[in-house]
């Protein structure tokens, strides 16, 4: 294995042999899939070879216990193996990420309470049925859909009626099921009431509209429910309605393994432009001023990209050491998780950017990888919370104001 496979930010020496068998298999489906990723881009297609390979190498099972076939894969290790699978087609990377954050937190949630029986039931469909999570969490009118969906919940005979929008679906091409939240309100009180609802129940709609500037091939679309009856057994949680954002176990451990491992995948974008526009720019002689890697331009940029490049590994590695076990989960810690997306993806976009200034027009090209990796590193910023609920939430856990106030700001 090259050194560039592993180049990481790491030394070899820093990594134990687990962890570099973790990368080294990453980057051979990585490089693989770099070989597909501008035709899927261009056509807005799901990369379904793709997720297959990855459950046949076992990629997709790695978080879980070994007790269900997994490899116990930490936090920090499954950051590491983010980035580098990111390097070859972007879009598979989230939509992988999507899938292994949660078989991270379900797992994480197996071990507190062994004895609960629909952790293992996913489990297996994961590790021996070789299938796909994803769906949506995300609706277009809330900001926190886990503590103040907009969606309703009804009781009637035997169980619920759902009535919702969700958004950003990914893997929804081949995911079996989809995640959904809503109201339930009975006797004048709100609870929010959570259900995983399989794909081909009635009143499930998903509407094939993911045609957006770029992360082209994750399939995220919208998921309607419509008068959808499901019963008691596929409710997955209930929580009190109007909580504090990420207050509940569940969703306190929902925003430490997903911030920074979404986080790895916009760093992998920035890592791969950045290589490429090294390797452009050597050689390179431009009439009359000679070799391009000489201009004191091409080597500020370098210098910048790799200054961002590190600052982001870096901080993505310390916050994943830290969070890597559930006795972290307070408001801090979903303050430092967050943080860690915020920073990560603005220091992704900018080395992306610096990236192409450095190459010049040749990178306008559709035929060129850093055209498909500009549109796609600009996802970093819509990933939940947004930007400026993100500042908002961090800046409250500084201050101490963690509970929510009426109004909100003041």
């Amino acid at each position: 294995m090259t050194t560039e496979l592993l180049d990481l930010g790491i030394d070899r020496g820093e990594l134990t042999e687990r962890q570099v068998t973790l990368i080294e298999r990453a980057a051979r489906l990585s490089d693989d899939f770099a070989t597909r990723a501008a035709e899927h881009d261009r056509e807005g297609t799901f990369a379904t070879e793709n997720f297959a390979a990855m459950h046949e190498a076992g990629y997709m099972k790695q978080c879980l216990d070994p007790a269900f076939g997994g490899e116990a894969v930490t936090l920090e290790e499954l950051c590491l193996t983010q980035e580098r699978l990111a390097w070859g087609d972007a879009s598979t990377a989230l939509g992988a990420n999507m899938h292994s954050f949660f078989c991270g937190i379900t797992t994480e949630m197996w071990r507190a309470d062994p004895q609960e029986q629909r952790w293992p039931m996913l489990f297996a469909m994961v590790s021996q049925m070789k299938l796909t999570l994803g769906g949506a969490i995300s609706e277009p009118g809330s900001a926190d859909p886990l503590n103040f969906p907009a969606g309703s919940v009804e009781r009637v005979g035997g169980g619920f009626k759902l009535n919702g929008i969700k958004v950003f679906g990914s893997n929804s091409e081949i995911t079996p099921f989809f995640f959904y939240s809503g109201v339930l309100e009975e006797d004048g009180e709100k609870k929010v009431l959570s259900f995983q609802v399989p794909k081909g129940t009635p009143g499930v709609e998903v509407v094939k509209d993911w045609d957006t500037l770029g992360m082209r091939g994750t399939g995220s679309y919208t998921i309607v429910f419509k008068d959808c009856v499901v019963p008691e057994m596929f409710k997955a949680n209930e929580t009190p309605y109007g909580g504090s954002f990420g207050a509940d176990g569940f969703a306190a451990a929902f925003l430490c393994w997903f911030e920074p491992t979404v986080a790895s995948v916009y760093v992998g974008i920035a890592a791969a432009a950045r290589n490429i526009a090294v390797e452009a720019v050597k050689g390179r002689d431009r009439l009359p001023f000679g070799p391009v890697q000489d201009y004191p331009g091409t080597q500020y940029a370098v210098a910048e990209m790799y200054i961002g490049i590190e600052a982001a590994r870096a901080f993505i590695r310390r916050t994943a050491q830290r969070l890597a076990g559930p006795e972290r989960r307070d408001a801090q810690s979903l303050a430092l998780a967050i943080s860690t997306k915020v920073f990560a993806t603005d220091q992704a976009a900018k080395v992306v950017d610096l990236a192409m200034q450095t190459v010049g027009g040749g990178a306008f090209f559709k035929r060129s990888p850093l055209e498909r990796m500009y549109r796609d590193v600009r996802a970093g910023k819509i990933h939940p919370p947004s930007h400026y609920d993100a500042l908002e939430i961090i800046g409250k856990a500084g201050l101490g104001m963690t509970e929510r106030k009426t109004p909100r700001f003041r």
